[in-house]
């Protein structure tokens, strides 16, 4: 059972003196087996919030209770995700960067994983959301521009000895070879998945629906793409989570 921590709720932010019993609650809670993945990457357009919802449906398909926290204050499109009541899980909340301690914190002990889904250049506060995550996973489009931004938050991670799985999204099959250059230039930024997000219309066509791509009843290149996404990031967060643990 988690602390309590209805005892300093308020319709701000918690204050930063409550901030520690808020990590502490949380560490608790992942002591017992909850996960907390945070999706970051400083540079808009990336893929961060499709590579969110389909990993949190891909664990409501597991049976596990997953939560969303929207902290992207600027695009905010998970809090704008159509889900429908009826289907539920995953959860969605929307909060602002400076809120996810507490945020986490409140609603940590009723979920098996929570997604964090944040963006901005602030360090101090992702190095803070760090301290409560398992890994940071940054989607990446496979161009060198975006790739030279991966860097911005994974060295904050490192410095927080927190893992980092980077995740090329909107790659095509054609450019295979080329998926596994840019991983060897920017191997300072990795690791990176082996698996990347394909360019698929169906990614885009199931949101408005309130859906995710594995969610789709019938046979779907996306489906089956993220499937082994899916499959080959849940290995990494599993081993991630059992080390962080462990320390």
């Amino acid at each position: 059972m988690r602390p309590d921590l209805h005892s300093f709720r308020s319709p701000g932010a918690v204050p930063v003196a409550f901030k520690p019993r808020a990590v502490g609650a949380i560490e608790f809670c992942r002591a017992q087996g909850a996960i907390v993945l945070t999706v970051a990457n400083s540079k808009g357009g990336c893929g961060k919030s499709t590579l969110t919802l389909n990993t949190a449906i891909g664990y409501a398909r597991q049976r596990k209770r997953v939560l969303i926290v929207d902290a992207d204050k600027k695009q905010g499109t998970l809090r704008k995700w159509p889900r429908s009541n009826d289907i539920g899980n995953p959860t969605v909340v929307a909060c602002g960067p400076s809120e996810v301690i507490e945020t986490v914190a409140r609603h940590i002990g009723d979920y098996d994983v929570v997604l964090i889904d944040t963006a901005g250049r602030d360090e101090r506060m992702m190095a803070a959301i760090l301290d409560i995550s398992d890994i940071l996973v940054s989607p990446v489009k496979p161009a060198h521009q975006d790739l030279l931004e991966l860097g911005h938050f994974v060295h904050v991670a490192r410095a927080r000895d927190v893992p980092t799985i980077a995740v090329f999204n909107e790659a095509t099959r054609e450019k295979t070879a080329e998926l596994k250059q840019l991983a060897a230039a920017f191997k300072a930024h990795g690791p990176f998945l082996a698996v990347a997000m394909q360019q698929l219309s169906s990614y885009r066509r199931v949101y408005p629906f309130g859906r995710g791509v594995l969610e789709i009843g019938r046979e779907d290149p996306a489906k089956d793409n993220f499937a082994q996404v899916f499959a080959a990031l849940g290995r990494v967060v599993e081993k991630a989570h059992a080390e962080k643990v462990g320390q």
